[in-house]
């Protein structure tokens, strides 16, 4: 059950760092491999339903 909320945490992480990297790219007019201004909300939103989940399931037992 620990992993996760390990794996929330990384794709959290992981989905802000990508959305500002994207974000400064796109203010920079440089291209960007990873289009990090739309896939990092994507995994912030993963990582976040995935906390919610890993919360839920916690209450339950």
């Amino acid at each position: 059950m620990k992993a996760i909320k390990v794996v929330s945490i990384i794709f959290i992480v992981l989905g802000a760092l990508l959305f500002i990297v994207g974000f400064l790219f796109k203010i920079m007019h440089w291209p960007d491999i990873f289009k990090g201004y739309y896939s990092g909300p994507i995994l912030f939103f993963i990582g976040f339903i995935l906390l919610m989940i890993f919360i839920s399931k916690n209450k339950t037992e």
